[in-house]
């Protein structure tokens, strides 16, 4: 057996060429997107959901702990693609979102409709509100407060959708990418920009 020792010049993105760092960005980018974890996003959603409902920011909670505050849960698909975005489901009481325009209603139960079993976004849900009518009696209520109510959860679910894209953005750009090379094998480039085998990785 013959032993065979290969070398390989690696850089670091600073001695790149400016064509080339851009390519390495690029390479980055998708490498560090399909390292995110979804409960990373969900639980990010999960706590701006809580702000948009009560006007109080926690942060990030569990799923859980969103059904637990609000008896809402939500799906989202945010891969730039026809029928992304966030959809919201379950049965909130007006006490518990005190942000929302209520008017005279008690509850609103998101339901899942056709769409839901293809899609995440705003209109994969169906929004049923009760409350009390002008009779004093508890009911479905219908015509211009139940859309009234509706409409806020669907803007609700759109402004999800950008903040989530704008995570995912925070967690993938050039701050983040530099960010994560300080931390260790920030020499892992070709010449031209690409990912060069990992056994070449290695500190600057």
């Amino acid at each position: 057996m013959k032993q065979i020792t290969v070398t390989k010049t690696v850089f670091t993105l600073d001695e790149l060429s400016d064509a080339a760092r851009q390519n390495a960005l690029e390479k980055m980018n998708t490498w560090m997107y399909e390292y995110i974890e979804s409960d990373e996003i969900t639980e990010y959603l999960n706590g701006e959901l809580v702000t948009e409902l009560t006007g109080e920011f926690i942060g990030q909670i569990s799923t859980n702990e969103l059904a637990k505050r609000t008896g809402l849960k939500l799906n989202w698909s945010l891969s730039h693609s026809q029928g992304d975005g966030v959809a919201i489901y379950g049965e909130v009481y007006a006490v518990d979102a005190p942000k929302l325009e209520w008017h005279n209603a008690d509850n609103a139960r998101l339901s899942p409709n056709d769409y839901a079993n293809f899609y995440s976004h705003e209109n994969t849900f169906t929004v049923e509100v009760c409350g009390e009518d002008e009779n004093g009696n508890y009911t479905t209520l219908d015509g211009d407060t139940g859309e009234e109510i509706a409409e806020q959860f669907r803007d609700i679910c759109r402004r999800l959708k950008r903040l989530g894209y704008e995570q995912i953005e925070n967690l993938t750009n050039e701050e983040a990418i530099r960010g994560y090379l300080d931390g260790g094998d920030a020499r892992r480039f070709t010449e031209n920009g690409d990912l060069a085998l990992m056994p070449f990785w290695s500190d600057q």
